[in-house]
């Protein structure tokens, strides 16, 4: 099968509560041209067989089945098996606002990374970022204690489209900081950014069923592990 434009990558375990939702607010608005990808992680929740049932309603939507792996392995299947030119994380709790992609597919053949707003239950946004376009995140470098530190939004998943990410992993290993390691690895080789502040991300962070949202213990190692590509990202 040939390239699609996007692919929507969201693992799936035990969020059978919220899981419709997630996917209508997602194909309510996704092209034709492209596919949602719903990795179920060894649910036992009835899970499978809502991602199945998915699948065979829409075209676009294909449903993985995996063992109980947790978030990196489920993402990890997502970015093997993706078609898509372009690449999206979406927790499975959460919910994208209408009007998104409207706004981003313009965008896109410009920029290596589409860098889109958040907001809390409520929908009241959260945190501030610039608007337009900027030719690399290393302009924004007096500021990236604010977007790395103090609110965490160049480590998330979720505020992002990725076309600069093609061959990158998440490590098994981790329980946590996975998607620091990740994204550090990815935003260095990004080029061109556009920014649209508009909080098109609905996310739940009360929910309990998203992988990215379980328990992890192994603190020592997910402030290790991550340091060498954060330095390389500091220093490119």
């Amino acid at each position: 099968m040939g390239e699609l434009l996007l692919s929507v990558i969201v693992p799936v375990y035990n969020a059978a509560a919220t899981l419709n939702a997630c996917a209508a607010s997602i194909l309510d608005q996704l092209p034709q041209d492209s596919e949602l990808l719903l990795v179920n992680d060894g649910s036992t929740d009835g899970c499978a067989a809502l991602c199945d049932a998915l699948a065979a309603a829409d075209a676009r939507v294909r449903a993985l089945h995996q063992p109980n792996g947790g978030a990196s392995a489920a993402r990890n299947a997502g970015l093997a098996a993706a078609r898509g030119r372009y690449l999206q994380f979406v927790d499975a709790d959460d919910q994208l606002m209408p009007g998104f992609y409207a706004a981003a597919l313009p965008h896109l053949a410009g920029a290596d990374l589409f860098f889109f707003g958040i907001a809390g239950p409520g929908g009241l946004p959260r945190d501030r970022l610039p608007a337009g376009p900027v030719p690399g995140l290393a302009s924004l470098r007096a500021d990236f204690p604010y977007y790395l530190v103090e609110t965490g939004l160049f480590a998330a998943l979720y505020n992002k489209i990725y076309r600069a990410c093609r061959g990158l992993r998440f490590d098994p290993a981790l329980r946590i900081n996975e998607d620091l390691q990740f994204n550090m690895q990815a935003l260095a080789r990004c080029g061109a950014v556009f920014f649209d502040p508009t909080p098109y991300y609905l996310y739940n962070d009360t929910a309990d069923g998203s992988l990215s949202r379980r328990l992890r213990t192994d603190l020592l190692d997910a402030e290790v592990y991550p340091r060498p590509a954060v330095l390389g990202f500091l220093s490119a």
